[in-house]
């Protein structure tokens, strides 16, 4: 669900994530378990906050004087 990034609403993309670490925040041991499962997860968590939005606001394309 992670990898597919056309949804109309990016937070769609972010709540089986959220789910599935709350169930491992609950029961830690399913991860210490099963180390594939928790790097998974860990990589999914981090495609996920490297993920650049393409629209880029105008105040980011020129920054103020001196920056």
């Amino acid at each position: 669900m992670i990898a597919y990034t056309d949804f109309a609403n990016a937070s769609i993309r972010q709540q089986p994530l959220e789910f599935v670490v709350t169930i491992i925040e609950r029961q830690p041991s399913i991860v210490k378990k099963d180390q594939n499962l928790l790097k998974d997860v860990l990589e999914s968590i981090f495609k996920l906050m490297i993920d650049i939005d393409s629209d880029i606001e105008a105040s980011w394309l020129s920054p103020k004087e001196g920056f």
